[in-house]
Protein backbone atom coordinates (compact mmCIF):
# COMPACT_ATOMS: atom_id res chain seq x y z
CA UNK A 1 0.00 0.00 0.00
CA UNK A 2 1.32 3.44 -0.90
CA UNK A 3 2.46 5.55 2.04
CA UNK A 4 0.36 8.76 1.98
CA UNK A 5 3.33 10.75 3.25
CA UNK A 6 5.44 9.63 0.33
CA UNK A 7 2.60 10.57 -1.98
CA UNK A 8 2.47 14.03 -0.44
CA UNK A 9 6.18 14.48 -0.87
CA UNK A 10 6.05 13.30 -4.46
CA UNK A 11 3.42 15.90 -5.30
CA UNK A 12 4.82 18.72 -3.17
CA UNK A 13 7.13 21.53 -4.06
CA UNK A 14 8.78 21.78 -0.64
CA UNK A 15 10.49 25.10 -1.17
CA UNK A 16 7.24 26.78 -2.22
CA UNK A 17 4.96 25.48 0.51
CA UNK A 18 3.58 28.18 2.77
CA UNK A 19 3.28 26.12 5.93
CA UNK A 20 6.32 24.78 7.82
CA UNK A 21 7.67 21.53 6.44
CA UNK A 22 5.98 18.60 8.17
CA UNK A 23 8.76 16.89 10.12
CA UNK A 24 6.85 13.60 10.06
CA UNK A 25 6.62 13.80 6.30
CA UNK A 26 10.24 14.68 5.84
CA UNK A 27 11.81 12.47 8.45
CA UNK A 28 9.93 9.34 7.41
CA UNK A 29 11.50 9.73 3.98
CA UNK A 30 14.86 11.22 4.89
CA UNK A 31 15.55 9.58 8.25
CA UNK A 32 13.64 6.31 8.19
CA UNK A 33 16.84 4.39 7.66
CA UNK A 34 19.60 6.72 8.77
CA UNK A 35 22.50 4.41 9.62
CA UNK A 36 23.50 4.14 13.23
CA UNK A 37 26.35 6.34 14.34
CA UNK A 38 28.66 3.35 14.68
CA UNK A 39 27.78 2.07 11.21
CA UNK A 40 27.98 5.53 9.71
CA UNK A 41 31.46 6.16 11.07
CA UNK A 42 32.98 3.75 8.60
CA UNK A 43 31.95 6.03 5.75
CA UNK A 44 34.65 8.62 6.22
CA UNK A 45 37.36 6.00 6.09
CA UNK A 46 36.45 5.38 2.44
CA UNK A 47 35.94 9.03 1.53
CA UNK A 48 37.23 9.67 -1.97
CA UNK A 49 36.29 13.18 -2.97
CA UNK A 50 37.51 13.89 -6.48
CA UNK A 51 37.06 17.65 -6.56
CA UNK A 52 39.69 20.11 -5.41
CA UNK A 53 39.21 22.00 -2.17
CA UNK A 54 36.58 24.71 -2.30
CA UNK A 55 38.01 28.16 -2.97
CA UNK A 56 37.33 30.89 -0.42
CA UNK A 57 36.46 34.23 -2.00
CA UNK A 58 35.18 37.56 -0.78
CA UNK A 59 31.49 38.12 -1.32
CA UNK A 60 32.16 40.87 -3.86
CA UNK A 61 34.32 38.73 -6.13
CA UNK A 62 31.66 36.49 -7.66
CA UNK A 63 32.10 35.78 -11.32
CA UNK A 64 29.38 37.01 -13.66
CA UNK A 65 29.05 33.51 -15.08
CA UNK A 66 27.57 32.32 -11.76
CA UNK A 67 24.49 34.54 -12.04
CA UNK A 68 21.04 33.00 -12.32
CA UNK A 69 17.70 34.69 -13.02
CA UNK A 70 16.47 36.22 -9.76
CA UNK A 71 13.04 35.84 -8.20
CA UNK A 72 11.51 37.09 -4.96
CA UNK A 73 12.27 35.81 -1.49
CA UNK A 74 11.10 32.36 -0.47
CA UNK A 75 8.10 32.46 1.84
CA UNK A 76 8.93 32.75 5.53
CA UNK A 77 8.00 30.11 8.10
CA UNK A 78 7.46 32.28 11.18
CA UNK A 79 9.71 30.17 13.38
CA UNK A 80 11.04 33.31 15.09
CA UNK A 81 7.68 34.99 15.58
CA UNK A 82 7.54 35.00 19.41
CA UNK A 83 10.22 36.90 21.37
CA UNK A 84 9.45 34.98 24.57
CA UNK A 85 9.32 31.33 23.47
CA UNK A 86 11.44 28.71 21.75
CA UNK A 87 14.48 30.46 20.24
CA UNK A 88 12.88 33.90 20.50
CA UNK A 89 12.52 36.45 17.72
CA UNK A 90 15.32 37.88 15.61
CA UNK A 91 16.94 40.98 17.09
CA UNK A 92 16.38 43.80 14.57
CA UNK A 93 19.53 44.64 12.66
CA UNK A 94 21.43 41.57 13.87
CA UNK A 95 21.22 39.57 10.62
CA UNK A 96 24.46 39.85 8.66
CA UNK A 97 25.80 38.10 5.59
CA UNK A 98 29.37 37.07 6.38
CA UNK A 99 32.13 38.12 4.01
CA UNK A 100 33.00 34.75 2.58
CA UNK A 101 31.90 32.72 -0.41
CA UNK A 102 32.92 29.17 -1.22
CA UNK A 103 32.82 27.75 -4.72
CA UNK A 104 30.66 24.73 -5.42
CA UNK A 105 32.54 21.78 -6.99
CA UNK A 106 30.14 21.84 -9.95
CA UNK A 107 30.08 25.61 -10.35
CA UNK A 108 27.12 27.96 -10.13
CA UNK A 109 26.54 30.47 -7.33
CA UNK A 110 28.91 29.94 -4.41
CA UNK A 111 27.91 29.02 -0.88
CA UNK A 112 27.84 31.49 2.01
CA UNK A 113 26.83 32.05 5.62
CA UNK A 114 24.51 34.42 7.46
CA UNK A 115 24.35 34.98 11.20
CA UNK A 116 21.87 36.63 13.55
CA UNK A 117 20.93 36.76 17.24
CA UNK A 118 17.60 36.37 19.02
CA UNK A 119 15.74 37.82 21.96
CA UNK A 120 16.28 34.66 24.01
CA UNK A 121 20.07 34.88 23.98
CA UNK A 122 21.10 32.63 21.12
CA UNK A 123 23.15 33.17 17.99
CA UNK A 124 22.13 31.37 14.80
CA UNK A 125 23.88 30.45 11.57
CA UNK A 126 22.38 29.82 8.14
CA UNK A 127 24.07 28.45 5.03
CA UNK A 128 22.93 28.75 1.42
CA UNK A 129 23.91 29.84 -2.08
CA UNK A 130 24.99 33.44 -2.75
CA UNK A 131 24.07 35.94 -5.42
CA UNK A 132 24.01 39.75 -5.44
CA UNK A 133 24.72 39.92 -1.72
CA UNK A 134 21.79 37.68 -0.83
CA UNK A 135 21.62 34.21 0.70
CA UNK A 136 19.26 31.87 -1.06
CA UNK A 137 18.47 28.58 -2.77
CA UNK A 138 18.40 27.39 -6.35
CA UNK A 139 15.44 26.21 -8.40
CA UNK A 140 16.73 22.71 -8.97
CA UNK A 141 16.71 19.26 -7.32
CA UNK A 142 12.87 19.49 -7.26
CA UNK A 143 12.93 22.86 -5.48
CA UNK A 144 10.84 25.75 -6.83
CA UNK A 145 9.52 23.64 -9.72
CA UNK A 146 13.09 23.34 -11.07
CA UNK A 147 12.74 26.85 -12.47
CA UNK A 148 16.51 27.39 -12.67
CA UNK A 149 16.27 30.68 -10.76
CA UNK A 150 17.92 32.03 -7.63
CA UNK A 151 15.50 32.43 -4.70
CA UNK A 152 16.54 34.69 -1.83
CA UNK A 153 15.86 33.11 1.57
CA UNK A 154 14.27 35.17 4.32
CA UNK A 155 16.14 35.23 7.59
CA UNK A 156 13.49 33.09 9.29
CA UNK A 157 13.40 30.48 6.53
CA UNK A 158 14.18 26.98 7.83
CA UNK A 159 17.52 25.42 7.05
CA UNK A 160 16.62 22.53 4.73
CA UNK A 161 13.30 22.05 6.44
CA UNK A 162 14.86 21.74 9.90
CA UNK A 163 15.34 24.18 12.79
CA UNK A 164 18.23 26.61 12.28
CA UNK A 165 21.66 25.98 13.73
CA UNK A 166 21.76 27.98 16.95
CA UNK A 167 23.72 28.10 20.21
CA UNK A 168 23.65 30.26 23.35
CA UNK A 169 25.72 33.43 23.08
CA UNK A 170 28.81 33.69 25.27
CA UNK A 171 29.36 36.44 27.84
CA UNK A 172 30.52 38.83 25.09
CA UNK A 173 27.41 38.07 22.99
CA UNK A 174 29.43 36.08 20.45
CA UNK A 175 28.34 32.88 18.74
CA UNK A 176 30.60 29.81 18.83
CA UNK A 177 29.10 26.94 16.84
CA UNK A 178 30.15 24.26 14.35
CA UNK A 179 28.35 21.72 12.21
CA UNK A 180 28.87 18.95 9.70
CA UNK A 181 25.91 17.92 7.56
CA UNK A 182 25.86 15.44 4.69
CA UNK A 183 23.38 14.64 1.94
CA UNK A 184 22.49 18.28 1.26
CA UNK A 185 21.02 18.99 -2.19
CA UNK A 186 22.87 21.51 -4.34
CA UNK A 187 19.67 23.55 -4.28
CA UNK A 188 20.66 24.43 -0.67
CA UNK A 189 17.16 23.60 0.59
CA UNK A 190 15.57 20.26 1.46
CA UNK A 191 14.11 19.34 -1.91
CA UNK A 192 15.11 15.73 -2.59
CA UNK A 193 16.05 12.77 -0.41
CA UNK A 194 19.64 11.59 -0.03
CA UNK A 195 20.17 8.03 -1.31
CA UNK A 196 22.82 7.56 1.37
CA UNK A 197 20.47 8.28 4.28
CA UNK A 198 17.13 7.05 2.89
CA UNK A 199 15.56 3.65 2.39
CA UNK A 200 12.25 2.89 0.72
CA UNK A 201 11.66 6.21 -1.05
CA UNK A 202 10.72 6.14 -4.75
CA UNK A 203 13.62 6.85 -7.08
CA UNK A 204 11.93 10.02 -8.35
CA UNK A 205 12.24 11.54 -4.88
CA UNK A 206 15.98 10.87 -4.54
CA UNK A 207 18.80 13.30 -5.24
CA UNK A 208 21.32 12.31 -7.84
CA UNK A 209 24.64 11.56 -6.09
CA UNK A 210 26.35 14.34 -8.05
CA UNK A 211 23.72 16.78 -6.75
CA UNK A 212 24.54 16.27 -3.07
CA UNK A 213 27.03 18.07 -0.88
CA UNK A 214 28.65 17.62 2.51
CA UNK A 215 29.01 20.94 4.32
CA UNK A 216 31.23 21.74 7.29
CA UNK A 217 30.92 25.23 8.67
CA UNK A 218 31.04 27.25 11.83
CA UNK A 219 32.12 30.25 13.87
CA UNK A 220 35.35 29.87 15.85
CA UNK A 221 35.49 33.35 17.35
CA UNK A 222 37.82 36.36 17.06
CA UNK A 223 40.99 34.57 18.19
CA UNK A 224 40.92 31.94 15.42
CA UNK A 225 43.05 32.81 12.40
CA UNK A 226 42.84 29.72 10.17
CA UNK A 227 41.47 26.20 9.95
CA UNK A 228 43.19 23.22 8.32
CA UNK A 229 41.28 20.31 6.83
CA UNK A 230 41.84 17.23 4.69
CA UNK A 231 39.63 16.22 1.76
CA UNK A 232 40.43 13.34 -0.61
CA UNK A 233 43.86 13.02 0.97
CA UNK A 234 44.69 16.64 0.19
CA UNK A 235 45.53 19.02 3.02
CA UNK A 236 44.33 22.59 2.92
CA UNK A 237 44.57 25.58 5.21
CA UNK A 238 42.23 28.55 4.81
CA UNK A 239 42.00 31.73 6.89
CA UNK A 240 38.93 32.29 8.98
CA UNK A 241 36.81 35.28 8.02
CA UNK A 242 35.84 38.27 10.13
CA UNK A 243 35.62 38.69 13.90
CA UNK A 244 33.31 35.67 13.96
CA UNK A 245 36.13 33.36 12.83
CA UNK A 246 33.87 31.95 10.11
CA UNK A 247 34.75 29.03 7.83
CA UNK A 248 32.89 26.88 5.32
CA UNK A 249 33.99 23.66 3.59
CA UNK A 250 31.96 22.36 0.64
CA UNK A 251 32.59 18.85 -0.66
CA UNK A 252 30.65 16.30 -2.73
CA UNK A 253 28.80 13.62 -0.83
CA UNK A 254 30.18 10.19 -1.75
CA UNK A 255 29.06 6.64 -1.09
CA UNK A 256 28.42 5.86 2.58
CA UNK A 257 29.39 9.36 3.66
CA UNK A 258 28.01 9.27 7.16
CA UNK A 259 30.87 10.22 9.44
CA UNK A 260 31.51 13.62 10.89
CA UNK A 261 27.84 14.53 11.03
CA UNK A 262 26.78 16.63 13.96
CA UNK A 263 25.89 20.15 14.96
CA UNK A 264 25.98 22.55 17.85
CA UNK A 265 29.50 22.00 19.21
CA UNK A 266 31.70 24.95 20.10
CA UNK A 267 34.61 23.23 18.31
CA UNK A 268 34.47 21.01 15.20
CA UNK A 269 34.64 17.53 16.72
CA UNK A 270 34.63 15.25 13.66
CA UNK A 271 35.08 15.37 9.92
CA UNK A 272 37.69 17.08 7.68
CA UNK A 273 38.94 19.82 10.10
CA UNK A 274 42.31 18.76 11.53
CA UNK A 275 43.75 21.91 13.08
CA UNK A 276 42.67 25.33 14.34
CA UNK A 277 45.26 28.11 14.31
CA UNK A 278 44.98 31.03 16.73
CA UNK A 279 46.21 34.59 16.33
CA UNK A 280 48.76 34.11 19.10
CA UNK A 281 50.58 31.56 16.93
CA UNK A 282 49.36 28.50 18.78
CA UNK A 283 47.36 25.64 17.27
CA UNK A 284 45.22 22.77 18.47
CA UNK A 285 43.77 19.67 16.89
CA UNK A 286 40.08 18.77 17.19
CA UNK A 287 40.71 15.46 15.44
CA UNK A 288 38.82 12.65 17.24
CA UNK A 289 40.79 9.75 18.67
CA UNK A 290 39.97 6.42 20.30
CA UNK A 291 37.46 3.65 19.63
CA UNK A 292 34.54 5.86 20.68
CA UNK A 293 35.82 8.97 18.90
CA UNK A 294 36.99 10.54 22.14
CA UNK A 295 39.56 13.25 21.69
CA UNK A 296 41.53 15.89 23.54
CA UNK A 297 39.54 19.05 22.84
CA UNK A 298 41.05 22.29 21.67
CA UNK A 299 41.38 25.08 24.16
CA UNK A 300 38.68 27.42 22.88
CA UNK A 301 40.36 30.82 22.65
CA UNK A 302 38.21 33.91 22.86
CA UNK A 303 35.22 32.16 24.38
CA UNK A 304 33.93 33.78 27.57
CA UNK A 305 31.54 31.61 29.56
CA UNK A 306 28.31 33.29 30.51
CA UNK A 307 28.05 34.05 34.22
CA UNK A 308 25.54 31.76 35.80
CA UNK A 309 24.21 31.34 39.30
CA UNK A 310 22.75 28.04 40.42
CA UNK A 311 19.94 28.60 42.93
CA UNK A 312 19.59 26.43 46.00
CA UNK A 313 16.83 23.89 46.40
CA UNK A 314 15.27 26.09 49.08
CA UNK A 315 15.02 28.93 46.56
CA UNK A 316 13.43 26.69 43.92
CA UNK A 317 11.28 24.34 46.00
CA UNK A 318 7.54 24.49 45.41
CA UNK A 319 4.62 22.06 45.86
CA UNK A 320 3.94 20.04 42.71
CA UNK A 321 0.29 19.26 42.04
CA UNK A 322 -0.84 16.44 39.75
CA UNK A 323 -4.26 15.70 38.32
CA UNK A 324 -5.26 12.84 36.05
CA UNK A 325 -7.35 14.21 33.20
CA UNK A 326 -8.45 11.40 30.93
CA UNK A 327 -5.24 9.71 29.86
CA UNK A 328 -3.03 12.66 30.62
CA UNK A 329 -1.21 13.98 33.67
CA UNK A 330 -1.66 17.67 34.42
CA UNK A 331 1.37 18.76 36.47
CA UNK A 332 1.43 22.28 37.94
CA UNK A 333 3.72 24.24 40.25
CA UNK A 334 4.68 27.81 41.09
CA UNK A 335 7.94 28.98 39.53
CA UNK A 336 10.13 30.61 42.18
CA UNK A 337 12.99 31.44 39.79
CA UNK A 338 12.25 33.26 36.51
CA UNK A 339 13.27 31.99 33.07
CA UNK A 340 14.33 34.70 30.61
CA UNK A 341 16.50 32.90 28.06
CA UNK A 342 17.42 29.49 26.70
CA UNK A 343 19.99 29.27 29.50
CA UNK A 344 17.30 28.04 31.88
CA UNK A 345 14.21 25.85 31.73
CA UNK A 346 11.99 23.83 34.02
CA UNK A 347 12.06 20.13 33.30
CA UNK A 348 9.43 17.46 34.01
CA UNK A 349 10.41 13.79 34.22
CA UNK A 350 8.15 10.80 34.82
CA UNK A 351 8.84 7.11 35.48
CA UNK A 352 6.03 5.17 33.83
CA UNK A 353 4.56 1.97 35.35
CA UNK A 354 6.33 -1.07 34.00
CA UNK A 355 9.49 0.88 33.22
CA UNK A 356 10.47 3.72 30.97
CA UNK A 357 11.42 7.32 31.62
CA UNK A 358 9.91 10.26 29.73
CA UNK A 359 10.39 13.97 30.12
CA UNK A 360 9.99 17.43 28.68
CA UNK A 361 11.27 20.96 29.31
CA UNK A 362 9.64 24.35 29.10
CA UNK A 363 10.43 26.32 25.96
CA UNK A 364 9.46 29.85 26.96
CA UNK A 365 10.06 32.71 29.35
CA UNK A 366 8.50 32.24 32.79
CA UNK A 367 7.96 34.92 35.43
CA UNK A 368 8.73 34.43 39.10
CA UNK A 369 5.48 33.50 40.85
CA UNK A 370 3.85 32.22 37.66
CA UNK A 371 1.88 28.98 37.78
CA UNK A 372 3.41 26.60 35.24
CA UNK A 373 1.33 23.75 33.81
CA UNK A 374 2.89 20.79 32.00
CA UNK A 375 1.03 17.84 30.52
CA UNK A 376 2.14 14.33 29.74
CA UNK A 377 0.41 11.29 28.28
CA UNK A 378 -0.48 8.48 30.72
CA UNK A 379 -1.89 5.67 28.58
CA UNK A 380 -1.38 2.73 30.92
CA UNK A 381 -2.79 2.12 34.41
CA UNK A 382 -0.44 2.11 37.36
CA UNK A 383 1.62 4.48 39.48
CA UNK A 384 3.46 7.31 37.75
CA UNK A 385 6.35 8.78 39.76
CA UNK A 386 8.18 11.89 38.74
CA UNK A 387 9.42 15.32 39.55
CA UNK A 388 10.12 18.83 38.36
CA UNK A 389 13.54 20.46 38.38
CA UNK A 390 15.16 23.70 37.25
CA UNK A 391 17.86 23.12 34.63
CA UNK A 392 20.58 25.72 34.10
CA UNK A 393 23.15 25.75 31.32
CA UNK A 394 26.71 26.35 32.46
CA UNK A 395 28.27 26.24 28.99
CA UNK A 396 27.66 26.83 25.30
CA UNK A 397 25.03 24.15 24.84
CA UNK A 398 21.28 24.00 25.24
CA UNK A 399 19.90 22.59 28.43
CA UNK A 400 17.77 19.61 29.35
CA UNK A 401 19.51 17.88 32.24
CA UNK A 402 18.78 14.25 33.15
CA UNK A 403 16.71 13.69 36.30
CA UNK A 404 18.67 14.53 39.41
CA UNK A 405 21.14 16.87 37.68
CA UNK A 406 18.95 19.95 37.99
CA UNK A 407 17.75 21.70 41.15
CA UNK A 408 14.69 19.86 42.45
CA UNK A 409 11.41 21.78 42.61
CA UNK A 410 9.39 18.85 43.92
CA UNK A 411 8.38 15.22 43.43
CA UNK A 412 5.05 13.50 42.95
CA UNK A 413 3.39 10.10 42.60
CA UNK A 414 -0.05 9.48 41.16
CA UNK A 415 -2.07 6.39 40.27
CA UNK A 416 -3.80 6.13 36.92
CA UNK A 417 -6.70 3.65 36.89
Amino acid sequence: MTDPLLTRLANADIAQTEMPVDEGLLRRVLAAAVPSRRRARRGLRALAVVAAAALVLTAGALAAGHRLPFTGSAKTQGMFSNPHSSLGSIVPGSARLLALAVADPAGGPPWGLRTFTTTRGVGCLQVGRLQDGKLGALGRDRAFHNDGKFHALAVDSPRWGEPPLCAPLDANKRTFINAGIGGIPTSAIESCASPEFTRGAPARLLCRPEDERALYFGLLGPEASAIAYTVAGQRHTVPTVGPEGAYLIVAPTVSRFGDGMGAGAAIPFEGPPTRIDARDGKSCSPYPRGPYRHHVPCQLKGYAARPVSIPTQAEVSSPVHVRVVGRRLRVSFTARIPVTSTQRAYGLWVHRPGGGLVGQTTQRDIAAGETVVLRMTAKHPGVYRGGVQLDTSTGGTFIGAPPGEGVLVGRFAVRVR
